[in-house]
Formats: C-alpha cells, sequence, structure tokens
C-alpha cells in the first residue's frame, strides 16, 4: 500500500490512473481497489486525494514562506478554488493566503517541487519506489514532476 502511495507522490503533479498503478504494482486493478478499500475504508481516489492534501500541509508546514498557490499546483491540483474547498474539508483549516506568498510564477513553483520532495522523501522514508514510466502518468497542469 505504502509502494502504491509512494509511486502517486512521486509522480506529483501527473496522476496515475489504478490500471498504471495496478500493472506496476503486479496486482489487479480489482486487488488494487480492494486493497484500498480495506486499509483506507474508501476508494483509491479519494486515499490518494486525501495524501495529496496531507503532501500540501506538511510541505507548508515545513516552510510557511511557501506559496500554498504553488505547492497545491505542485501536488497536482490545478485550480486553486477547487483544492481550497478540498483542503478545508480534510484539514478543517484554509491555506493560509496572503498577498505576498500567495502566486505561482517560475521561483516560486521550483521552490514549491524542491519542498514537496523533501517532504515526500520525509513521508516515505524506508519504502522502496514504484517505478512507472512517465508517459504512464496524465499531466494536470505545467508544473513540473516532483521526484524524491
Amino acid at each position: 500500500m505504502r509502494r502504491a502511495e509512494y509511486g502517486v507522490a512521486a509522480a506529483l503533479p501527473r496522476r496515475l490512473v489504478d490500471e498504471v498503478l495496478a500493472e506496476a504494482l503486479g496486482v489487479s486493478t480489482e486487488a488494487l481497489r480492494t486493497a484500498f478499500a480495506r486499509v483506507h475504508g474508501e476508494s483509491i481516489y479519494r486515499a490518494l486525494l486525501k495524501l495529496r492534501v496531507e503532501l500540501v500541509d506538511l510541505t507548508l508546514a515545513s516552510d510557511p514562506a511557501l506559496s500554498p498557490r504553488a505547492v497545491a499546483q505542485v501536488c497536482g491540483f490545478g485550480y486553486f478554488g477547487r483544492f481550497h474547498q478540498i483542503y478545508r474539508r480534510n484539514t478543517g483549516r484554509s491555506p493560509e493566503v496572503g498577498s505576498t506568498r500567495d502566486v505561482a510564477d517560475g521561483a516560486a513553483l521550483q521552490r514549491a517541487r524542491t519542498a514537496v520532495a523533501a517532504a515526500v522523501g520525509r513521508l516515505f522514508e524506508g519504502v522502496e519506489p514504484l517505478v512507472v514510466a512517465p508517459a504512464e502518468a496524465r499531466a494536470v497542469d505545467g508544473a513540473s514532476a516532483c521526484r524524491p
């Protein structure tokens, strides 16, 4: 399960579809869905959405000067308004949006990529990486992938 989550986190901002994730793990799609339901009590999509929110939360906590918009983009959230709703629903808080750090320009995105990669590394320390071909993931925005 942790390898699947790590594979998803390492592929960000691209998203892995269930079939690709299952194939990389060497299991059937149904077995993967069943495992996620057993471990998380919810669908793969919902569990991985929460994982992406957790990555944003950990990343912003590690460096309060980061732009929430840039971190959200690097974690695969293409629309900040929708991300804001999801974040609030999952954490009970709003991502702190301020005029001085709520930008997603090139420099902010690069800082966010570096910070998210570090958060992924900390969160999945000791977990064997899951190798997925870059072409197997769908791009959701203009941010480059963040590999730990």
